[in-house]
Order: structure tokens, then C-alpha cells, then sequence
């Protein structure tokens, strides 16, 4: 016989790498299904209490599971309807929304305020000053910050070296990227592999 139980689901951020990320998400959101356009989001969060109803085998990963996808679909909703700041809020600015996802799929590519200026099809100070506006950080700035999240990533996430991860962030230098690293996040490289490796 099946029975009900309570549910609290949350997620867990790393501040040094989630960072501009998070303070672009107001403090409260809220997802009203009946101002939601897209169908699909009401099968989705209908489908997830469903599954929190129940005591089946594997409810609890699939609790959580969904709730990673009702987030996203949170998220696109608020970007959607363009009430999101910074970072994600810019993601779906049509002007800036090309240029950080080319960022954030290549972070090692050169990046330059000429090659994102064409993506985004405006002038080179056009471009500077709707970016700073948009993000709260000039190109340049975004650009080194999101290098330094990906190759925290990779330094928790894999096993590479430090050469690699440096070249696949756009370093060709390692020891120029391990001062950059230690900069950012105000820890040597080596010390932030080994402590989250821990956890």
C-alpha cells in the first residue's frame, strides 16, 4: 500500500564556482502553471508529484531527477518573459544570447571583442557597452571568469593534467594559468584539486 511522505528537495552551490551564475536568480521564483505557454510544463511537474507520491523502487532519485528538470524549466520560463538579470537573464538576449553560449561551449577559443561584436551583430562599442549592461562584467571579464569555471570543473571531474586543462581553457602557459587559477579563487591549483577531491 502505497503511502504519502514529506518532501524537501534543494540544490547545493559551490559560491567560487557557480558564481556570476546565482546572483542572477531573484530570491523567490515562483512557476504559475497557468500562465505557462508550454503544455509540456504541467505533464512535467504533474509527472514529478506523481512520482513523489509514491514508495516505489528508485522514487527518491527520480524525485530529485525531476526537480533538476522542473529548475530548468523555471529558468527558461523567467528568461522567457525576460525577468532574469546577469548571466542568465543575458542568455536569452537576442543580441548577447549567441555570444555567451559560443563562451561558454569553447572557453579555450580566442574570444575577441571583434568575433563576439559580429556574433552579436552590433558595432564594437555597441557591443562593449550592452555586454557590461546586460552581464554586469565587460566581454573580456566573462570571458576569464567562465575559464576559470571550466577548469575547476575539470579539475574536480577528471583526471587530466594541469598542462591540458590549461590549453583547454585557452592557456598556453601553465604557469601563467595557475597564477590566474590562484588569483581567482584565491587557492593554488593543486590545493583546489586535492580538497574537493576529498568531498
Amino acid at each position: 500500500m502505497e503511502t504519502s511522505r514529506d518532501w524537501y528537495v534543494g540544490f547545493n552551490f559551490d559560491r567560487r564556482t557557480a558564481e556570476p551564475l546565482l546572483s542572477s536568480l531573484a530570491s523567490t521564483m515562483v512557476l504559475d502553471l497557468s500562465q505557462s505557454g508550454d503544455p509540456s510544463t504541467r505533464e512535467l511537474v504533474n509527472l514529478w508529484m506523481r512520482e513523489a507520491s509514491r514508495n516505489s523502487l528508485g522514487s527518491d532519485l527520480s524525485v530529485y531527477r525531476f526537480a533538476e528538470l522542473v529548475f530548468m524549466q523555471m529558468l527558461r520560463v523567467e528568461i522567457e518573459n525576460n525577468r532574469l538579470q546577469g548571466v542568465i537573464g543575458a542568455l536569452g538576449d537576442p543580441n548577447l544570447g549567441e555570444v555567451l553560449a559560443n563562451i561558454h561551449r569553447a572557453p579555450g577559443a580566442d574570444h575577441t571583442v571583434a568575433e563576439m561584436a559580429a556574433t552579436a551583430g552590433m558595432s564594437e562599442s555597441a557591443f562593449t557597452l550592452r555586454f557590461k549592461k546586460r552581464v554586469g562584467m565587460t566581454s573580456g571579464q566573462y570571458v576569464k571568469h567562465w575559464r576559470m569555471q571550466a577548469a575547476a570543473r575539470a579539475l574536480v571531474d577528471s583526471s587530466a593534467g594541469m598542462f591540458e586543462i590549461a590549453n583547454s581553457v585557452g592557456y598556453q602557459s601553465e604557469v601563467a594559468f595557475r597564477k590566474a587559477f590562484s588569483a581567482h579563487f584565491d587557492i593554488a591549483l593543486g590545493a583546489f584539486r586535492r580538497r574537493n577531491a576529498q568531498t
